[in-house]
């Protein structure tokens, strides 16, 4: 991997640079992790040219992004686009539309749901609602006839195939749907689900229970003219579910992601300042009947404007928060967090620098690294323009590598040599007691040069090289 791959932007400054030089290189001990570096196996080149709002995960690996830009590593591709494993656009899948893709849904067969504000996709009429084939193909059979009125926010497919679809919605076709509505597997409205009144705001977040109870999220303060702020459960024909009554409050609540972790509970984030009476800024648990945890998240983000985007719980004692925000359960953290079971932040997770600007969305990989995507430039200091690849697991023993620093035409660079079957790990500290992770890799060259981006912080940086085998080669030694 060249140097201009890894970083475009580096350009000679004057801060002072040091580095630690660890002779030991068959020395293995244990160390703080690895979670939360940069990926640079994942490599997107110029990114999105806007927000990107919605991301899946394909079964093979690739990725579907959604959002409002409209050229991604500079080539067109209107709203929607489709990278391979390695973060590179795949040019051949480009169903441009005439307005913004928020949401993304994939169902068992392989086919994915678009939802937004448009009225052509891939060259065929289509409001605010599209199903594609795994191909890229749009699917000409579904729902024509039928569109959601405005712009479509969040998706969600049930275990039936059943398509549940929420936004800023009044109408689909000739019937009143008041934010949110369900289709059937062939995009024909369901009969047998009604919202009644629903309500006149968003509707942002979907969840279904394992019973079939379905949890929905938005900034509205009624559903269905029940008082139920930012967040309300339904029964699976619709109805309200009188039982379960989280009670937010603040200046206009509302929940934008819900997730339901496996050992049960209902993790909820958005932008709310309280829950049933008890202070609780942008993040909370209940329990099954809507109760508060009192035991979890009792930090919350640390001012009540920011808010909490996305949520996604990759083990019981992982889970991944996004938004905007600066801090998180009394620990500064840049729009990023990795949370324990009971909502403090995993000491492990020391990335460094952060992400730039507000994370939209987060997705978990197979493998268990993060993707994130949003409304962001840069992520550990390099050029990331609206997704980017974060490592999600920590192994805990790292053997240490020589490296040395070098300049070029006055842009310090860190060298090291690399061996196939390893990861590697850059970490950068000011004091040479608090490191951070800074990015990770693979490399196929016997060596690797990284340019030192002028966004470090502080008037000096050490950094020191760390490598583990990767997972197949730690399985193959078992």
């Amino acid at each position: 991997m060249g140097s201009a791959s890894i970083d475009r932007f580096a350009r000679p400054f004057t801060r002072q640079v040091g580095f630690v030089w660890l002779l030991a290189r068959c020395l293995t001990l244990n160390t703080s992790g690895d979670t939360g570096a940069l990926d640079l196996n994942f490599d997107p080149g110029q990114g999105a040219d806007d927000i990107v709002r919605a991301i899946v995960v394909e079964p093979g690996g690739s990725l579907l992004l959604g959002g409002s830009f409209r050229t991604f590593d500079t080539n067109a591709c209107a709203g929607l686009v489709r990278l391979g494993p390695d973060g590179r656009m795949d040019t051949a899948f480009a169903p441009t539309s005439d307005g913004l893709c928020n949401a993304l849904a994939l169902q068992t067969n392989g086919q994915f749901l678009v939802g937004g504000s448009f009225s052509e996709i891939a060259g065929a009429a289509r409001r605010h609602l599209a199903r594609f084939h795994p191909n890229g193909e749009l699917d000409v059979e579904f729902g024509p006839a039928l569109a959601p009125d405005d712009s479509v926010w969040t998706l969600a497919v049930q275990d039936d195939g059943r398509i549940l679809v929420g936004g800023y919605l009044s109408r689909l076709g000739d019937q009143a749907i008041h934010g949110l509505t369900r289709l059937l597997p062939g995009g024909e409205p369901d009969r047998e689900f009604s919202a009644g009144a629903g309500t006149e705001a968003g509707v942002a977040a979907l969840a279904i229970q394992p019973d079939g109870r379905i949890l929905v999220g938005g900034d509205f303060a009624s559903f269905d003219n029940v008082a139920r702020g930012g967040v309300v459960r339904l029964w699976p024909d619709g109805s309200v579910d009188e039982t379960f009554d989280a009670d937010l409050t603040g200046s206009f609540p509302r929940v934008n992601t819900i997730a339901l972790p496996a050992t049960g509970g209902v993790l909820m984030g958005g932008r709310f300042e309280s829950v049933q009476g008890v202070s609780r800024y942008g993040i909370a648990r209940l329990d099954e009947s809507g109760r508060l945890d009192p035991l979890f998240a009792a930090g919350g983000l640390g001012e009540p404007h920011h808010e909490v985007s996305s949520i996604v719980v990759a083990q019981p004692d992982q889970i991944w928060v996004a938004g905007s925000f600066s801090r998180i359960a009394n620990t500064d953290a840049q729009h990023v967090a990795l949370l324990r079971a009971q909502g403090d932040v995993d000491p492990e997770f020391h990335p460094c620098g952060g992400v730039s600007g507000g994370v939209t969305r987060l997705a978990v990989q197979p493998d268990g690294q993060l993707l994130l995507v949003g409304d962001f430039s840069y992520v550990n200091h390099l050029r990331r323009p609206g997704v980017a690849r974060l490592i999600g697991h920590s192994p805990s023993v790292h053997q240490f590598i020589p490296q040395e620093m070098r300049s070029q035409e006055g842009v310090p660079q860190l060298r090291f040599d690399t061996n196939p079957g390893q990861r590697y790990t850059v970490k950068a500290s000011a004091d040479l007691e608090t490191w951070r992770a800074w990015v990770s890799g693979t490399f196929s060259a016997r060596s690797v040069t990284l340019p030192i981006p002028m966004r470090f912080l502080g008037e000096q940086q050490f950094f020191r090289t760390s490598a583990v085998p990767e997972a197949s080669q730690l399985n193959r030694n078992r």
